[in-house]
């Protein structure tokens, strides 16, 4: 069964746009293969909708569900194959009359349901995309073609049960994820691959190594414990040492522990028994339980009607590890099995397609059934790949080449700061390489990048972890420009730093771990890259990109009137802690930011989580407005464009009643800057939180498939098809795997800016992220702003203070 989650209708050019005009033509233009695959239709083949009724009136979605699982056999006996939609609509292969069914759902309680026939989609509509409500059976469809790959479901992926080895130490498991589309070419079926490394340590295991020798099943007593134990598991995919099965990680019930018992089924006695956990484990897997303290974690079950709960101790979390990431040699056996080249990706999508084509009763009778096939040859589209862009140091101005310009950084950046008062906190192991490294940062700074780097004042602190407080508090004045941390790798010290100088003693802050004032070996890049990331968190712009040429006509009228990019990001930390954070341009140039967060209330209920996002979005808005007219002679925007990140279409019908409002409520301040009624026109682009689509291109005369160039485009309505205009864009030059397009949907444009002219200035803003000299994947502000979110909800879990708000502190 599928339920509905129909969008609001708006107005005032939100959800509105022509889909057959909404294309841009700059570029030069190629064909790429996707990684959907058409569900085809036979053209003599229907799709017959019906519409239900139930006797009891405004029944509740859950007491709906129960009725129709009462009705299901009565359902189909009258319709053999049938898909339903809540609330109201069934679709099935097979015509039938009119008809009645009655439910039996509780003790004298019964509801009618009454069929009634609406009409039909033939084959040719479907193939065209004109599937309307129907489009929940090309759903129905994929699950029953992805059944020769459903080992294990979690979520929307598949995962296989038998993990390999890596050709280093460590162990791989694959899978896939399938989605359904449609789109103007039909219903397709989406398929990627997936490889995720699974860590050699379980959970009890990583956790006494992070706690440093603590007790880590002191979780009752010790809220620090508890809240490793939340951040280490909630949310995490891991694997049963016992079985090799796949799970999410739901929640850690600390009041549980394997001596705790549950009622089992028995199958051959037909009846439920009382077992513990621990005597469970070792009469089923003759596992021993070890440590009888542990909590217990509750997993995502693949039915609602299920729970599933699983020991840490037997349990190893999946992804990449910062251990990993030190052993050069097993990091690189990692990514070479995970970053899969575009050809071999290509070649395992086919082979799993072709899997899926050679599926087998009963799945194959209900494909038949409908009257449809899976094409075995991927999709087609039509891809631009926009002209390069230019960079600008000053006053000399290069052409970016495959989305990288690091080379052209030593002619100076844009704006170098003058740092005259800094302190710097050391150990004293360190003393002796400190004089030599700060040395050197002096003259990288100068020479590189014309900053002037005055001597710091030098603090020794060994007890940081009791002393650093103290000594902030003495030594940061008024005039302390940067307080930089000299320290071994301890998250604790880490985040007690950040919280004082984002806090209490506002300053911008950076921290470098003792190895690396050691290092030699690559020691001028290292600097490089920590100067201009000091740079940048004072907003000294190092660089911009400057027009190219007619194409960006468009661009340049915009410039021309006060304009304002935002970025806005909400970030969920371990606990449920929920950080609202939003950053938003105060230049022409798109380099002086206004940087803002707050931190949502707690709810329960999504609707009152949602109205706490509605009121702060629409503050920090208000507040970034404010800081732009004071930095532009009492200006205000003209033109606001807003990029969401992190939205899938099902989250649209929230975002449109509640974040989408808050956004056009700012059109009513007045004010000192604003002598009439503030009306500017807010454009509202959503990007998708999760990005499946693969794309990949194949030269001429060149066999093999590889990524598309930096600046590739694409607007097809083969895959952008949907109620309002979206496009995906790679702005990056994948050297190693295969690249994920970002998507980014038009959700409002009051403005009426061209599709063509929103691509290009996305892509501009993809290349002025200051933390390194290439392009990144989502725009700049876009960025900055989940890294203020995910800062601000990770390290100092409180609103950082005010006088910060016109510095990037959260590089």
């Amino acid at each position: 069964m599928y339920r509905d989650r129909f969008l609001p209708q708006q107005s005032d050019g939100i959800l509105q746009g022509n889909k057959q005009d909404a294309r841009g033509t700059s570029g030069k233009k190629i064909k790429l293969s996707t990684n959907c695959f058409r569900i085809s239709w036979k053209p003599q083949s229907f799709i017959h909708h019906y519409v239900y009724e139930l006797s009891v009136p405004d029944i509740q979605p859950n007491k709906e569900r129960r009725v129709l699982e009462k009705a299901w056999e009565s359902l189909k006996e009258k319709l053999q194959h049938f898909v339903v939609r809540c609330p109201g609509h069934i679709f099935s292969p097979n015509m039938a009359n009119d008809f009645s069914v009655t439910a039996d759902i509780g003790p004298n309680e019964s509801v009618e349901l009454k069929v009634c026939y609406s009409t039909k989609i033939s084959g040719d509509q479907i193939n065209s995309g004109a599937m309307g409500a129907a489009s929940v059976v090309s759903k129905y469809m994929v699950d029953r073609f992805a059944e020769p790959l459903r080992i294990q479901k979690v979520g929307k992926r598949y995962y296989s049960n038998c993990p390999q080895a890596g050709k280093g130490s460590h162990i791989l498991i694959s899978g896939s994820w399938v989605s359904s589309l449609v789109s103007s070419a039909g219903p397709l079926l989406q398929l990627d691959m997936i490889d995720r490394p699974v860590r050699k340590q379980s959970i009890v295991q990583i956790l006494q190594a992070s706690l440093e020798g603590a007790d880590i099943f002191a979780h009752q007593t010790d809220r620090d414990v508890a809240a490793e134990w939340i951040r280490c598991c909630v949310s995490a995919t891991v694997v049963t040492s016992y079985n090799s099965r796949v799970y999410r990680i739901k929640q850690v019930h600390f009041d549980k522990n394997p001596s705790h018992t549950f009622m089992m089924y028995q199958r051959d006695q037909k009846e439920h028994m009382e077992i513990s956990f621990a005597k469970y484990y070792e009469a089923f897997y003759h596992k021993t339980i070890a440590n009888k303290y542990q909590p217990l974690l509750e997993a995502y079950p693949e039915k609602e009607t299920e729970q599933v709960f699983l020991l840490p101790e037997l349990c190893s979390p999946t992804g990449i590890t910062e251990d990993m990431r030190k052993e050069k040699q097993v990091l690189t056996d990692v990514l070479k099995q995970l970053k899969v080249q575009p050809q071999e990706r290509l070649s395992s999508i086919f082979n799993s397609v072709a899997d899926m084509q050679r599926v087998q009763t009963p799945a194959v009778s209900t494909i038949q059934a409908w009257g449809c096939s899976l094409e075995k040859d991927p999709l087609e589209v039509q891809g631009r790949v926009l002209d390069p862009l230019q960079v600008c140091f000053k006053e000399k101005s290069y052409t970016i080449e495959e989305g990288n310009f690091t080379k052209y950084l030593r002619h100076s950046i844009q704006v170098p700061i003058k740092i005259d008062h800094w302190l710097v906190i050391y150990l004293n192991e360190d003393e002796d390489v400190l004089k030599v490294w700060l040395k050197s940062i002096k003259d990288i700074a100068q020479c590189a990048f014309s900053m002037s780097v005055a001597e710091p004042q030098k603090v020794e602190c060994n007890d940081q972890y009791t002393g650093l407080s103290e000594i902030l508090q003495e030594n940061v004045k008024e005039n302390t420009q940067v307080v930089m941390l000299i320290t071994k790798e301890n998250p604790k010290i880490y985040q007690l730093f950040k919280q004082k100088l984002c806090c209490m003693v506002p300053c911008i802050s950076q921290v470098v771990k003792s190895e690396t004032i050691r290092k030699r070996n690559g020691i001028a890049a290292t600097l490089s890259r920590l100067v201009l990331q000091m740079n940048a968190k004072f907003c000294g712009p190092l660089w911009h990109i400057a027009p190219t040429g007619p194409e960006d006509s468009e661009f340049e009228e915009f410039r021309k009137m006060p304009c304002m990019i935002v970025g806005v990001d909400v970030y969920q930390a371990y606990d449920g802690m929920k950080v609202l954070g939003l950053t938003a341009t105060l230049d022409k140039s798109y380099s002086q930011y206004f940087s803002e967060s707050a931190i949502l209330e707690p709810a329960w209920e999504p609707e009152s989580w949602r109205v706490s996002l509605s009121v702060n979005l629409q503050r920090l808005l208000r507040d970034a407005i404010a800081c732009f007219a004071r930095c532009n002679d009492s200006i205000l925007p003209e033109n606001i464009i807003v990029y969401r990140a992190s939205v899938n279409p099902e989250d649209w019908p929230d975002v449109a009643a509640t974040e989408l409002e808050a956004v056009k409520g700012v059109a009513g301040i007045t004010g000192s800057c604003a002598n009439a009624p503030y009306e500017p026109k807010i454009t509202f682009i959503t990007i998708a939180k999760r990005g499946n689509m693969r794309l990949f291109y194949r030269s001429e005369g060149d066999p093999a498939c590889k990524n598309p160039e930096p600046g590739t485009v694409v607007d097809d309505p083969a895959v952008c098809a949907g109620d309002v205009p979206n496009f995906y864009l790679i702005s990056q030059a994948i050297l190693k795997g295969s690249a994920i397009p970002a998507h980014f949907s038009v959700f409002a444009n009051p403005a009426n800016h061209s599709l063509e002219f929103l691509q290009n200035l996305t892509n501009r803003l993809c290349l002025m992220y200051y933390t390194a000299a290439v392009a990144v994947r989502l725009p700049a502000p876009v960025v900055y702003a989940k890294k203020l979110a995910s800062f601000v909800g990770s390290v100092i879990r409180k609103e950082p203070h005010p006088s910060l708000q016109r510095t990037l502190f959260y590089l």
